[in-house]
């Protein structure tokens, strides 16, 4: 039967004065997708790791053209020597991962003239597709009236600009005012610039720079205002550094530029994720000493990471690998990367740890709500917590259970006139059905391990807001359409029907419970480094992070007390005047 029949004759077999059914009609009826995507729920849609609905991301023909004649004038024998031999290396030098392999040394002993064609023939692509992924995942994630999109773009580690065509790819060309890029080597400003020499980018204020030299301007055009919303992204750029006081230097450099947005991304092995572990960790202490922050993906909560074992690298006898939270992106293999890496297939699949971060304070439903209220009349603000309940349900709700309804026995129970009322209220102050679902996508459970699809039930581990990884199981009886968005549900993705499954078993401790978890918080913080050390000698180093904000010094009354610790004692009259300041 035609999907878009059924759904016409669903929607006259009912009241189509319902706004809620009619709306959900009207945003599943879109003729351009596919019969699987029409099934799904707005909030399986919202959790999806495809872009724009496709799991595959290719290049655009543009860019593929300026690419193909950059390399034309290169050595293509040299070209395939190289690549050749860099995937001859190891990726890392040692059995646990933490330390740079020896492909990355070989890349960074090259001239100019053979890294930059060097990369841009066998990385750019999956990088490209990598960084469209993220900021897709960001657009979609970040709660407001309208899609977010940044005016400024910050591109702290620039290889060959693959970070702003993946803007253009996302966001648009014409809504960036301002790109500003620093690249470790002039090599890779050398190749960026030549890509970034097309008509899309003549309006952009276009800064590129090398790391530690002044900056050059490329297109000295009108720059944004300075309270306009900005992006900065670092890509493949922590693990190459080489100490993790380097890295604290760089975050904190990242952190410093006052980004609204900001968005690491490294590559899915032990050193890559001991980086953006250390990352997150030292941006979330940043937050709770100035300026909130939190973390918008792919983590549901802000806490320690519940993957990372502190006991993996405290038993060297053991073995135990070092389990990494990855994710993986499909991407189109070009011409060029092809005739280069020689390739047989036409598309290709690689991974990567990233994190997402967002300068504001985590947003909540329960607090959206009391703050929606305040944007209604008088008279409705007692419906709001109500309204904004059945539009947080109607987004799990999908033409699965809208056409169980049209079909039941029983009629529909309509809707009070005052949630209709507040709901309109609601849509004109700017907070819609997708407003509230991104708040409450804060709360959803993030897959980290593929989904175990049976007969009648489906069994996944998710990371949840409670900072702990919890195993689900999801049968036929949850309801149709949370089935049918279990069913569908991929690695990575969000799921948002975990109230209605039947039952979960904890796989982790919760951090209240866990004796390692200050020790874990800041053995994370110091990078991939000390988790060498720790794997070597079975205990964490005795530095402490150099780069994390100080704890404010107490008092002379609170290191006067017998249940705080101080490592200075107070004199006797520093303690005398004190006293009598507090009148004792």
């Amino acid at each position: 039967m035609d999907a878009a029949v059924s759904m016409s004759e669903a929607l006259g077999a009912r009241d189509t004065s319902d706004p809620v059914l009619r709306a959900t009609f009207l945003r599943h009826a879109e003729p351009d997708e596919s019969a699987v995507a029409q099934r799904l729920s707005p909030a399986a849609r919202l959790g999806s790791n495809k872009v724009q609905g496709d799991a595959i991301v290719a290049l655009p023909s543009n860019l593929t053209l300026r690419i193909e004649a950059l390399l034309g004038a290169s050595n293509k024998a040299q070209l395939r020597r190289d690549a050749s031999h860099v995937a001859t290396l190891p990726r890392t030098s040692d059995a646990t991962g933490l330390e740079p392999g020896r492909a990355q040394q070989f890349v960074q002993s090259l001239t100019s003239a053979r890294a930059g064609p060097l990369y841009v023939s066998t990385q750019f692509a999956a990088r490209y597709a990598v960084l469209v992924r993220v900021l897709d995942e960001a657009q979609r994630r970040i709660p407001g009236a309208a899609p977010w999109s940044p005016a400024k773009l910050y591109d702290f580690c620039m290889h060959a600009g693959e970070a702003l065509w993946a803007y253009a790819h996302v966001f648009g060309a014409p809504a960036l005012h301002e790109y500003v890029a620093e690249a470790p080597t002039g090599a890779l400003i050398k190749t960026g610039a030549a890509l970034l020499n097309d008509a899309c980018w003549q309006h952009t204020r276009t800064s590129l720079r090398v790391r530690g030299d002044d900056a050059h301007i490329l297109r000295d055009r009108p720059g944004c205002e300075d309270d306009a919303p900005s992006l900065g992204v670092h890509a493949f750029g922590l693990g190459a550094l080489d100490s993790d006081l380097a890295r604290e230097k760089e975050v904190l450099r990242l952190w410093k530029s006052g980004a609204d947005v900001l968005v690491l991304v490294e590559e899915a092995t032990p050193r890559g994720f001991a980086c953006i572990a250390a990352a997150r960790a030292q941006l979330l202490a940043l937050g709770a000493h100035g300026p909130p922050c939190h973390v918008v993906a792919p983590c549901p909560h802000d806490g320690a990471c519940p993957v990372w074992r502190l006991d993996t690298l405290l038993s060297p006898t053991a073995r135990r690998p070092i389990e990494v939270c990855a994710h993986s992106q499909m991407y189109r293999v070009p011409p060029f990367m092809r005739a280069t890496t020689r390739l047989l297939r036409g598309d290709a699949t690689t991974e990567f740890c990233y994190v997402i971060v967002h300068r504001t304070a985590r947003p909540s439903l329960p607090d959206a709500v009391d703050a929606w209220a305040a944007r209604v009349p008088d008279e409705l603000r007692a419906h709001v917590p109500a309204t904004v309940h059945q539009l947080s349900e109607n987004a799990r709700r999908g033409n699965l259970d809208a056409l169980r309804a049209t079909r039941a026995v029983e009629p529909p129970v309509p809707v009070p006139m005052e949630m209709e009322r507040c709901a309109a209220a609601l849509v004109a102050a700017g907070v819609d059905e997708r407003h509230v679902m991104q708040v409450d996508a804060y709360a959803w459970p993030r897959l980290v391990r593929p989904p175990l699809k049976k007969g009648g039930h489906v069994t996944m581990d998710a990371c949840c807001a409670s900072s702990d990884v919890r195993r689900f199981t999801v049968a036929k009886s949850a309801g149709r359409q949370a089935y049918q968005d279990a069913r569908k549900v991929r690695h990575g993705e969000l799921y948002a029907h975990m109230d209605s499954a039947g039952r979960s078993v904890a796989l982790t401790e919760s951090p209240a419970h866990d004796t390692h978890a200050d020790v874990a918080s800041e053995h994370k913080q110091l990078g991939p480094d000390a988790q060498s050390y720790t794997r070597q000698h079975g205990r964490p180093p005795k530095r402490r992070s150099t780069r994390a904000p100080k704890p404010k010094p107490a008092t002379v009354l609170d290191a006067a007390r017998t249940d705080v610790r101080s490592s200075r004692k107070p004199s006797r009259s520093a303690l005398d005047q004190a006293l009598q300041e507090h009148g004792w």
